[in-house]
């Protein structure tokens, strides 16, 4: 049986305030080994994401669940490092 890709995504500029970002790994990954179904997820991360990145990480790791984990504008833009709010 193929497991399932976890692609684990975050950004944390430096204008916005610091979010526990390793905490929150941490969590997940406990979470999925202390599961039934511990085997079956692949668990991948990319930190500090820049926008430039992102295409290629989608690319690279192909994920089936995307969890991404930052901050994001009053416009629903997600804020990204070396972003024009960096």
């Amino acid at each position: 049986m193929s497991s399932v890709r976890v692609l684990f995504l975050a950004a944390n500029p430096r204008s916005t305030s610091r979010l526990a970002l390793d905490e929150e790994i941490r969590a997940i990954q406990q979470r999925l080994r202390s599961s039934e179904a511990a085997g079956r997820f692949d668990l991948r991360a990319e930190l500090a994401l820049r926008a430039d990145e992102l295409p290629a990480a989608l690319m690279r790791h192909r994920p089936k669940i995307v969890h991404f984990s930052g901050h994001g504008s009053a416009t629903g833009e997600l804020l990204l490092v070396g972003a024009q709010a960096d």
